[in-house]
């Protein structure tokens, strides 16, 4: 078990095993080889209800948070209030420098001048580092933002994968349905851009055509196969239906939502649309879309 170092945000009374403690928001209390410790509160703005913590098996709670290290844990009884540590990290650029935040669930760049923040998912390792004229955070080796220093705009890569390579950057995705979709996208960092050098897709065909024509459709202009979507059309479609009117006609497709087999509620970066599919036995042969 590794050594425990507890901190207090009120005063209180620690009991281990053996003995007890008589500690503050100023003391460092150490513990080792303890399976469980007893805290007793003393403090007149709070309710002093006494607790126990199992030291064998450390979560958050609303009573103290954990925070694990490479050679300790820290643990912070915390009033019930919850408390997150911010990382904080400044980056020095010929435009100046830009301070990056990380605060559990929020990612923060910031400037002088100018300041960006979003929202995260779950993570459990993060790196921040400087990639040509930008501030990048890299989460978990699955995602990368990256804060151009010289428009401040925030870009974020996400995937199965991201790997990067001097300044170059491998995106692979993969569109899980009833075809398994796969991109990998090559960009190029340079020169305060971010260029895209080559896209490959595949797919890997897990369903008969049938009834499903127009679920694979849909996957397939999801994972912007335009390619294999229009092959999935009738020929007469097909002469009116290009690529890049397919990408304009759908937007960006975030989730499909099946209705019926022909009936589907489309979130697309565009907003919601109904949209309703004709097929035939081999081919779609009309299609309509209705925003919501």
């Amino acid at each position: 078990m590794k050594k425990i170092k507890l901190k207090s945000t009120y005063p209180c009374i620690v009991k281990t095993k053996d003995e007890f403690f008589d500690i503050d928001e100023y003391d460092m209390l150490e513990i080792e080889d303890e399976k469980r410790i007893f805290v007793y509160p003393i403090n007149e703005s709070r309710r002093n209800i006494p607790f126990y913590i199992d030291l064998e098996n450390l979560q958050n709670s609303r009573r103290y948070g954990v925070f694990n290290f490479e050679s300790f844990s820290l643990l912070v009884l915390n009033d019930e209030k919850p408390l997150r540590i911010c990382n904080k990290e400044h980056l020095s650029f010929k435009s100046g420098t830009v301070t990056v935040s990380l605060f559990c669930d929020r990612l923060k760049f910031e400037t002088p001048t100018y300041c960006v923040e979003e929202d995260v998912e779950a993570y459990d390792k993060f790196k921040v580092f400087k990639l040509d004229k930008f501030a990048c955070v890299s989460l978990d080796d699955d995602r990368l933002y990256a804060f151009n220093t010289a428009d401040n705009r925030l870009a974020l890569f996400a995937g199965e994968s991201v790997e990067l390579n001097n300044n170059e950057l491998v995106l692979n995705k993969i569109y899980s349905g009833f075809d398994k979709h796969t991109r990998t996208s090559k960009y190029l960092f340079e020169d305060g851009q971010i260029k895209l050098q080559s896209e490959d897709l595949k797919c890997e065909t897990q369903s008969k055509w049938g009834e499903l024509l127009s679920v694979r459709f849909l996957e397939a202009v999801r994972a912007n196969n335009f390619e294999m979507a229009r092959g999935l059309l009738s020929e007469k479609l097909k002469m009116k239906v290009s690529a890049e009117s397919l990408l304009k006609f759908f937007g960006k497709i975030k989730a499909i939502l099946p209705i019926s087999l022909k009936e589907f509620v489309l979130v697309c970066d565009l907003g919601k649309k109904y949209v309703q599919i004709q097929t035939s036995q081999n081919a779609i042969e009309d299609i309509s879309v209705d925003e919501l």
